[in-house]
């Protein structure tokens, strides 16, 4: 029999050159990509003027390689990309009219997050080509945790609280390497991501790890392991009682949900809301039962640390406080439901999603509701063999955007390390039996 002979296909080079560009696109996108995220969880780059103009920068070079990039993500919008601008452009006309281009930094972080958002929808077809960013940013997480925890240790307890306000002692501090809010809302994020990566290994593909790093024995676990371990510490020594009940219950989501229900996904986060305001005392309750038990043990001083944490004026408002602001934004939503009171002083600020149905109508509140909801749902409809980890992302998105403040370092987990943690999933054994 005659050997056949394979023509290349005439335009086989053509093709080959344009993997070879957008190869090379992503690679330089990434470090632009890269240097944004850091730019967001760093609190060392978070002040200066020259950092902040180099993430503009960043984000320009991304934009326009993008536009080049064959099949890039301006060349076929998606709807996320497209509510995106629908809700950036309205946000710049209603408050440029109404307070003038000076009120504008106020949604600085959101943007930025929305721009996030735009990056993980320009590789939502190949999240894995994320997973560069993913390593970068998990070696250098835990030098601001440990920098924030050493900070709280030596008696800094109000650092965290008052970074989330621009002033002189919050540039000094930050300068130090210490964060704030942002920083301890985007770890605890972060938080269930690393707990399903460590739970179940074997799921996952970590051959994108940096060559070094996987040479070191047992090294990405290492790292995955460290970033884990130093966020629940700092998560505790905080004393953001939010931030720990949030935590809680996506650990619990993790851990116990295991298959798709349309129930789980309607009761968890209810739940969820109700320990956010009964949590505290129950976790008290609790501590103090541990307290006698522990006593004389290496953990009785850590109980005493976590009580006098959660006691800390540096907690995080009190349920009074914050259900009378949740309450001014329903009332106002309930008063103007669609166009709302456009006025931003009138809003509770407490809960984005209750103050942006209060600030602009169910139209445009409705749209950035579905923009932070969007990629916990896709994923969670995608991963039906492995829905703890998008169902634990999508209860902290719920919870958090229901009670806090969301800034761009909350963006950097939800848009970039979840798809990429979730990019690096194997496809389950028996899905590849049947396709045989």
């Amino acid at each position: 029999m005659m050997n056949q002979i394979n023509h290349p296909h005439p335009y086989a080079p053509v093709r080959q050159q344009m993997r070879g560009v957008s190869s090379l696109i992503i690679t330089i996108q990434n470090i632009m990509i890269f240097y944004v995220c850091l730019w967001a969880t760093s609190p060392i780059l978070g002040y200066g003027l020259v950092f902040r103009v180099l993430a503009v920068i960043a984000v320009a070079i991304w934009a326009v390689l993008e536009m080049a990039r064959p099949q890039g993500i301006f060349g076929r919008m998606t709807a996320p990309v497209l509510f995106v601008a629908v809700y950036i452009v309205y946000n710049i006309t209603v408050e440029s009219v109404l307070v003038g281009t000076d009120g504008l930094t106020v949604y600085l972080q959101v943007w930025i997050m929305l721009f996030l958002l735009v990056v993980y929808e320009s590789r939502r077809y190949n999240p894995a080509t994320l997973a560069p960013v993913f390593w970068g940013m998990l070696a250098t997480m835990p030098i601001w945790i440990i920098a924030t925890y050493s900070s709280l240790s030596d008696g800094g307890e109000f650092n965290a609280r008052r970074l989330s306000r621009s002033s002189d002692f919050a540039r000094e501090i930050s300068e130090q390497g210490v964060g704030g809010f942002g920083l301890i809302y985007s770890i605890v994020l972060l938080l269930p991501i690393l707990l399903v990566m460590l739970v179940r290994l074997r799921r996952f593909d970590f051959r994108s790890a940096p060559t070094l790093l996987r040479a070191i024995p047992y090294g990405v676990v290492g790292l995955i392991a460290i970033n884990f371990v130093t966020a629940t510490i700092l998560i505790l020594k905080a004393g953001y009682s939010f931030a720990v009940v949030i935590s809680l219950s996506a650990v619990a989501a993790a851990f116990f949900i295991k298959k798709r229900s349309a129930a789980l996904i309607v009761i968890i986060p209810v739940i969820g809301v109700f320990l956010l305001y009964f949590g505290e005392g129950i976790m008290l309750t609790i501590l103090e039962i541990l307290a006698p038990i522990v006593e004389g043990t290496p953990y009785a001083r850590k109980v005493a640390d976590i009580v006098d944490s959660l006691n800390a004026q540096s907690a995080v408002g009190t349920a009074g406080i914050r259900m009378e602001r949740y309450v001014r934004s329903l009332t106002l939503f309930m008063e103007n439901p669609i166009f709302g009171v456009f006025s931003r002083e009138q809003i509770g600020k407490h809960s984005p999603f209750l103050d942006t149905l209060a600030q602009y109508g169910i139209v445009i509140g409705g749209i950035f509701i579905y923009l932070m909801l969007y990629l916990p749902v896709r994923m969670m409809k995608l991963l039906r063999n492995d829905f703890s980890l998008p169902f634990a992302v999508f209860v902290v998105v719920c919870l958090q955007a229901m009670t806090n403040s969301v800034f761009a370092a909350f963006g950097v987990m939800l848009f970039i390390m979840f798809p990429a943690a979730c990019g690096m999933l194997r496809e389950p054994t028996s899905r590849k039996t049947h396709r045989r």
